[in-house]
């Protein structure tokens, strides 16, 4: 795992020795605002509880919460958002974010830095179960007995243990039951024969297997039919996720074929298409290609071949960093646009901090001491910059991909048709490949 941002000036843990990594959360934040999709690489185990600084939590949850309605999470929207909250404002106000941005280290490295958030989170609620036992030890409540403080401590524990997994952990009878008749009840009132869950696919819900359980999976076996099995995880009993990831993989296995009648029949091999259906935990199924032509159903298709070793990739892997020096000027320059730099002498104004937030509005009124000068700029200039150098790397992914104003038919500063037509046989060299690929 790469070395963690520190920010200087800002301490990296609590001194109180309570396990914590500041510098993680900054990281980690930063990742986030810089790139959003860097989200889904996290796993739903994380959670905004996890973090240890207050305002660190309330920004991963508005950060989620704009991810998941599909929304841009970026400093100056969240900037808005949390404009009244105090922690806010000590920490730096829009500056503290910028900063988070400007620091934000490689996304591959995000999970890493969840895990560490994960696991720190757990052993201060280790600490905590550890010390309520201590108290609950030496000072029990009325009729309590040492079997109900093994019994409370198990359940905490087990409880600590779930967390990140699908387990919803204890259940009493009564609630166990509750479900169980709830789920015999909607399978009675079913029409048809299907008394599992529905997977969408109406022949695989008439076969044998009747549809799915939550606390089962179905195997499927190249010599027996699909089967029900226990499931023994604790990850997949009472598995309530609203969303799961199916994996579906067509592969080819030697099947042992007799062609021809009587004496002139033949024994031979033949390589067989088959499709499996599984999650990271279970085999869902496992069957012959429903389709006739015995072919794979996905054509791969690949842009160019890396030269050492022959492995396709994308067009857009050339563009990857390009784009990543696009995002982050065009971060910088909003951070400059909408930022004051203030010379002022000493006592120029009665109140420091009324000035700063006077003058971070766009209607602010500051009064300023006779004889004392207060100057307010902004750094234009260095913004401008910024986006030239934007609009320089936006050029530079026309060029690499090959995609041209030419070539989409928009008007630029090529005036004459021989200049045009150089262009878009230039864009040609980049696309012809791709193009030659799906032949």
């Amino acid at each position: 795992m790469s070395a963690l941002v520190t920010f200087p000036g800002k301490p990296s843990g609590d001194r109180s020795g309570i396990p914590s990594n500041l510098d993680a959360e900054r990281a980690l934040l930063g990742c986030l605002l810089y790139d959003n999709a860097v989200f889904e690489r996290l796993g739903d185990s994380l959670k905004a509880a996890h973090f240890h600084e207050p305002f660190h939590a309330r920004m991963f949850a508005a950060i989620e919460s704009h991810v998941r309605k599909g929304q841009l999470a970026e400093p100056m929207l969240l900037a808005e958002q949390f404009s009244r909250d105090p922690a806010f404002d000590e920490l730096g106000g829009i500056r503290y974010l910028a900063d988070l941005v400007d620091r934000a280290p490689a996304g591959a490295n995000a999970p890493d830095y969840a895990r560490v958030i994960f696991d720190l989170a757990r052993r201060r609620d280790l600490i905590r179960i550890g010390g309520e036992l201590i108290d609950t030890a030496t000072h029990p409540s009325d009729g309590a007995t040492s079997g109900d403080i093994l019994e409370e401590t198990e359940q905490s524990l087990y409880s600590l243990a779930e967390t990140g997994a699908t387990s919803q952990g204890f259940q009493t009878a009564t609630e166990y039951l509750t479900g169980a008749v709830t789920m015999a009840a909607a399978a009675f009132s079913r029409d048809g024969s299907l008394s599992g869950l529905s997977t969408g696919l109406a022949d695989l819900d008439d076969t044998d297997w009747n549809g799915t359980w939550p606390t089962s999976r179905v195997i499927g076996d190249t010599e027996m039919p699909a089967r029900w099995i226990s499931s023994t995880a604790e990850h997949d009993i009472l598995n309530t996720r609203r969303r799961v990831g199916l994996i579906e993989c067509w592969y080819r296995e030697p099947t042992n074929e007799r062609t021809g009648e009587g004496a002139g029949s033949t024994d031979r091999v033949r390589m067989t298409m088959r499709v499996a259906i599984f999650t990271r935990y279970d085999m869902l199924l496992d069957l012959p290609s429903p389709y006739k032509h015995n072919r794979f159903k996905f054509i791969p298709i690949f842009g160019h071949r890396r030269g050492k070793d022959g492995l396709p990739y994308g067009i857009i892997r050339r563009v990857r960093d390009i784009q990543d020096g696009v995002n982050k000027r065009a971060s910088k320059a909003l951070f400059m646009l909408s930022t004051n730099q203030v010379i002022a002498d000493e006592g120029a104004v009665e109140n420091v901090e009324i000035a700063r937030q006077e003058i971070d509005m766009p209607d602010g009124w500051v009064t300023k001491k006779q004889g004392k000068e207060l100057r307010i700029q902004r750094d234009t200039d260095a913004a401008t910059g910024q986006i030239q150098m934007m609009s320089l790397d936006a050029q530079t992914i026309q060029r690499v991909s090959g995609v041209n104003n030419e070539n989409l038919g928009r008007q630029t500063n090529a005036v004459s048709g021989e200049a045009i037509k150089a262009r878009q046989l230039q864009g040609s060299v980049g696309t012809t490949e791709p193009f030659d690929n799906l032949r």
